[in-house]
């Protein structure tokens, strides 16, 4: 068989004709976007089109030009029977060969860090890091930076020359194939161009590509070219290249009519009229594909039935061993397959598949039920008896296994064969195809008399394994589902343990659902697993439960749980679980009093997770610790630790997860510490790289922008940022984290924008949404009472009593909510961080004002608060209001004019925009210079010309027009300009005397014609 096999394999490359038909504009679009590519640009290109229409010959000659060009092309297609193969198997087939003949240098040059996680599916790229026993260990970005690595081998071969990665039939895809597509269209930064080619006929209403070509449209990353049949002319051009002469018309329009310019059929109507002499056309479709088949001989035709029968392309070896004909035979019949370009085999791969897989339809429809059984018994017979048969992807022999015995009718061979499956799919990170195998056992689990025998572990553990794989695969409410039916089959007072684990795990599938009673079931979790005899279960379920205690602020019950952990996980050597208890305990130790302890804690779990391999937990511990230095204050070493952690987080594959939430923690801790600029930059590099389907994350990330965008006076800039906080918040499970500065950034932007009502309503929202831990919520106590004084100062103005009355009440009611939030009784032994307190006083300084009664040194503790702190924005604004309670108290302006002067240098260096007009706004009203030691005369230097200067009035009687102009009473413009209700009545009185008029109406007019107030005003 092997000589015969090497002479069938170099008849490949035989095409119906090598002539190249129409397709002049499809092919011209092609060529463009691999001009686009060549400057640097990543393209997409989804090419659709029914099938036999001619998508492959379209993709291949441009896959041709390519590589006559200089370029790389890489492809892979996507079979029809996804279940018998491995997860994305089409790129890992494009990727095949490409470290064949590296030195291991180079080999470490190309595929980088990455190499021990693609050699799960690649292993020519060396051992994989993982054995496939611990599969369902993995970390929940296991699948994250297998993307990564494949985009950063991408990428790098791009660097060299331009790429293109060709996937076709992708409408067989299966589901993990597809996220990774995804992922790589989204994030793709590189010279590389993207080929994807589908069948649109086949894509029903529940396709699973329907929503995933629906969201490559909506990322604006993507060209649709649609591939449509051809017309009479260039059928005529296609029969031509066929015969090698220009045929009749007459055979032309019979072509015609019958294919309707699909290209496969063209060419198998033709065969068929060959085959008949001309005389006469097959009847039907499928007809005209089985006519070629049928003129075979018949060891050919037994032999294409049993192709039909694999899953897509099947080796030579494995067909001599399932076939029943003698080698001579098989091998006759095969050159006769290929020689009539039935079967094309794969020099590479040493496989042979259908050419077109319509034909391989066809053929496998014709099969009588019994006769279908029966060849998948033999392949799965095969398979079983020698696996290493299996040459073209040995890894995905166990769902090669499952498929045959599944349509063999033998659940007791396939239900074993389905676990494997889904276990070698666990280990390949394709955690929905994992989650479809173990489903599938669990479909068979009824058949089978002896299941737990023949799967080797029983249903519960299956189903555990269901529901994990469903979790990871991004469906946690199937997670639920599948484990409250093993709790169902689980005695919890035979086996307590196995409950707890089941309870233990129920718990966080609800928390990431959002859904209620994850408490009551981690509190079931310890209560089920007994402290004694120490087990790692209990220390896994302790920590777990101590978790979801922080997010209620019950630190003291956490800190209880988690010793206890760490003193159980330590007796019986379970590391995994100490760390875990310890990240925990850091947290629990910060805000009982100990911040220093809580952060050794958290290095302790650190380094645990190194020592055993766990890289999402080295990035989460990371990410807590700069998250607690940065709440308590210690805004210098939040910033260093979350710069060291996003690099580690980039360099293990986690550069668009774990690395963009710690670089975006950074920058919020210099956005704090004032430097703007820096905080910028580290905020839009987050934007830039974060995985769009990070939605928390996103969120996280726009908020921060926006409020940075605010505070530099680019409101509008500010809105867009919200907007996409809020977009990506509709895909997210509500968390205080990000719940609370997202409705915080509302709030604030509202109130900058005058829009109170949407600024109280994003407050009310806001802290229904921010949980029991006051420290996401103090935020929004202070923009409620800040709100709650703007309203009341202009219903004062308007002299609506009631309106007052009611925003001094909601103010109120606010503060004292705040007050008892923050009393020790409700603390439970919790200590408020620095910028909690901070906040308080700022509610406190805002409750004065919006009570009427602004008190100086309440807003002049609040700056001294913040600046120790070291936050220059808020210690800029309370020294604004101190300086404008001083002045309506009737102070001397030589002492109004040291903190509103400070106000002024913090906010022009920070480039405060906003802030910086509210400043030089009241320095006009109060006729205090903010760049010398004076207290009188114009501020900031000479005034501009105004327009109210040739009418005679001095600087003052012009601020005061503008106040009637807008109709401000005398004893509102007193408050204003800081002078007594007599002295505005004077100049009022020499205004209209000036002006020659006779009321303030006339006044007002004369005023808005001569432009001296701003419309709108």
């Amino acid at each position: 068989m092997e000589e015969s096999k090497s002479i069938l394999l170099a008849m490949a490359g035989s095409a119906a004709t090598s002539r190249f038909v129409g397709r002049a504009i499809e092919l011209g679009r092609l060529e463009a976007a691999f001009g686009y590519v060549g400057g640097g640009e990543p393209v997409t290109v989804c090419v659709g089109g029914e099938a036999g229409v001619g998508k492959t010959r379209l993709v291949t000659q441009f896959a041709g030009q390519v590589r006559g060009s200089g370029g790389r092309v890489l492809l892979g297609g996507c079979i029809e029977l996804a279940e018998a193969s491995l997860p994305y198997a089409p790129v890992v087939e494009a990727l095949r060969g490409l470290g064949r003949g590296l030195k291991p240098a180079d080999l470490d040059e190309l595929v980088g860090p990455g190499r021990p996680m693609l050699a799960r599916l690649l292993p020519e790229f060396g051992q994989d890091e993982e054995s496939t026993g611990a599969a369902l260990a993995v970390g929940s970005s296991a699948q994250a930076r297998l993307f990564e690595a494949f985009l950063a081998v991408l990428e790098r071969l791009a660097d060299r020359s331009p790429v293109v990665l060709i996937v076709e039939d992708l409408h067989w895809a299966d589901r993990s194939t597809l996220d990774l597509l995804t992922f790589l269209v989204r994030n793709l930064q590189a010279a590389l161009l993207l080929v994807l080619s589908y069948r649109d006929d086949e894509l029903h209403r529940r396709h699973p590509l329907r929503p995933f070509l629906a969201g490559l449209d909506r990322s604006g990353r993507v060209e649709r070219l649609e591939v449509s049949r051809f017309d009479r002319i260039e059928t005529a051009d296609l029969l031509a290249g066929i015969l090698g002469a220009r045929p009749g018309a007459e055979l032309v329009e019979r072509i015609y009519r019958r294919s309707e310019g699909n290209a496969f059929f063209t060419e198998e109507l033709l065969a068929a009229a060959h085959q008949s002499g001309g005389r006469s056309l097959p009847p039907s479709l499928e007809n005209v594909l089985l006519s070629r088949v049928q003129d075979l001989p018949e060891e050919a035709q037994a032999t294409l039935r049993l192709v039909a029968a694999a899953s897509g392309p099947v080796e030579a070896e494995l067909l001599a061993a399932v076939s029943e004909l003698p080698d001579a035979d098989l091998v006759a019949g095969l050159r006769a397959a290929v020689a009539h370009q039935v079967l094309v085999p794969d020099p590479v791969t040493e496989t042979l598949a259908f050419r077109h897989a319509l034909t391989q339809e066809a053929l496998y429809a014709e099969l009588l039920p019994g006769e279908r059984a029966r060849l998948h018994a033999r392949f799965a017979q095969a398979l079983t008896e020698h696996p290493e048969l299996a040459t073209a992807d040995p890894r995905a022999a166990p769902a090669r296994l499952a498929y045959h015995w599944v349509r063999a009718h033998d659940p007791g061979r396939a239900l074993p064969a389905a676990v494997q499956a889904g276990l070698q799919s666990v280990a390949a990170y394709g955690f929905a195809d994992a989650q479809r195998q173990f489903e599938a056992a669990l479909e068979l689990w009824d058949q089978v008399a002896d299941a737990g025998e023949r799967a080797g572990r029983d249903h519960v553990e299956v189903v555990q394994f269901a529901a994990e794989s469903a979790y990871l695969a991004g469906d946690p409410n199937r997670a639920i589902t599948l484990t409250r039916v093993a709790l169902l089959e689980v005695d919890a007072a035979t086996d307590p343990v196995r409950a707890g684990l089941l309870h233990g795990r129920l718990g966080g599938y609800l928390h990431a659902t959002g859904g209620e009673g994850a408490l009551g079931e981690y509190e079931a979790a310890v209560r089920l697993v007994p402290p004694s005899p120490p087990l790692g279960v209990r220390a896994q379920v302790l920590a777990a439960y101590g978790e979801a205690l922080i997010g209620q602020g019950h630190y003291r019950e956490s800190q209880g749980l988690c010793e206890e952990a760490i003193t159980i996980a330590r007796q019986v050597g379970a590391l995994a679980e100490e760390g875990d208890a310890r990240r925990v305990l850091g947290v629990d130790l910060a805000f009982l009093g100990d911040l220093e302890a809580g952060v050794e804690q958290l290095m302790q779990a650190r380094r645990i997770a190194q020592a055993v391999g766990k890289v999402d937990d080295v990035a989460r511990a990371f990410a807590v610790q700069s998250s607690l230095l940065d709440a308590f204050g210690e805004l210098q070493a939040a910033v260093a630790v979350a710069l060291d952690g996003a690099e580690q987080a980039g360099s293990q594959g986690l550069g668009r997860w774990h690395s963009p939430f710690l670089t975006a923690t950074a920058g919020r801790a210099l956005f704090a510490l004032g430097r703007w600029d820096e905080a910028d930059v580290l905020l839009q590099r987050a934007a830039d790289e974060v995985a769009p389907e990070l939605a928390a994350m996103c969120v996280y990330i726009h908020t921060a922008l926006s409020q940075l965008e605010l505070r530099r006076g680019r409101a509008g800039s500010a809105a867009e940022h919200l907007t996409l906080a809020r977009e990506a918040y509709a895909l997210t499970v509500t968390q205080p984290w990000i719940a609370s500065p997202l409705f915080a950034a509302t709030a604030e932007l509202a109130i900058a924008d005058r829009r109170l009502d949407d600024a109280r309503a994003a407050v009310v929202e806001g802290l229904r949404l921010s949980g029991a831990d006051v420290v996401f919520s103090a935020q929004l106590y202070a923009l409620g009472l800040r709100e709650a004084a703007d309203r009341a100062e202009l219903a004062d103005a308007h002299r609506d009593d009631d309106e007052t009355r009611e925003a001094r009440r909601v103010g109120s009611a606010l503060a004292a909510e705040l007050r008892a939030r923050m009393s020790p009784e409700k603390a439970d032994g919790r200590v408020p961080t620095p910028r909690t307190n901070a906040l308080a006083v700022l509610c406190e300084a805002e409750l004065a004002r919006l009570l009427g009664q602004g008190d100086p040194g309440q807003w002049a503790a609040a700056a001294t608060v913040w600046d120790r702190l070291a936050q220059p924005y808020p210690t800029a604004y309370a020294r604004w209001r101190t300086a404008e309670a001083l002045l309506l108290r009737g102070t001397a302006r030589d002492q109004v004019a040291e903190p509103l002067r400070a106000a002024h240098a913090a906010a022009s260096e920070l480039g405060a925009v906003s802030l910086l007009a509210e400043v030089e706004a009241l320095a006009r009203r109060g006729r205090i210079d903010l760049r010398a030691e004076q207290t009188a005369g114009p501020v900031g230097g000479r005034r501009p010309p105004s327009s109210l200067d040739r009418l005679g009035l001095t600087e003052r009687e012009q601020e005061v027009l503008a106040l009637v102009a807008v109709g401000r009473t005398n004893r509102q413009i007193a408050e204003a300009l800081f002078i007594s209700p007599k002295t505005a009545t004077i100049h009022v009185s020499n205004i209209l005397s000036k002006l020659g008029v006779r009321n303030r109406v006339e006044a007002a007019t004369i005023a808005h014609r001569l432009g001296a107030v701003e419309p709108g005003s």
